[in-house]
């Protein structure tokens, strides 16, 4: 592990995750890895380093098409985020948007809408 990997860590779970972490893309990393006790599998070391992954971190995981798949849950924020944004238009705000919203629950539930 390298001097000042903590601080790097700490930094991409603080407000909007920065973009996607790991290899360029078009870049793969490969490994052969094998099931032990508990269906337990162990990360390559070079490969959690890519990801930023240590001991007791979580992971979310996926089956697709056969692969399963793993992601950092900073790296699933950073996708769901985009995935909001992209359906959001330009210049709306999603929590005045809630607001109005209950603020208009509100006054039906007291009889003023």
């Amino acid at each position: 592990m390298t001097s000042g990997f903590a601080e790097e860590r700490q930094g991409s779970f603080t407000g909007e995750p920065s973009g996607s972490v790991g290899l360029p893309d078009g870049e793969r990393l490969n490994a052969k890895l094998k099931v032990g006790p508990g269906g337990r599998v162990l990360i390559p070391a070079n490969m959690r380093e890519r990801l930023g992954v240590v001991e007791g971190d979580a992971l979310m995981a996926s089956l697709e098409g056969g692969e399963l798949r793993l992601i950092t849950l900073a790296e699933s924020v950073r996708r769901a985020q985009a995935i909001v944004r992209s359906r959001v238009p330009a210049g709306v705000s999603l929590v005045d948007e809630l607001l109005a919203d209950r603020r208009r629950e509100v006054q039906a539930e007291r009889g003023n809408g």
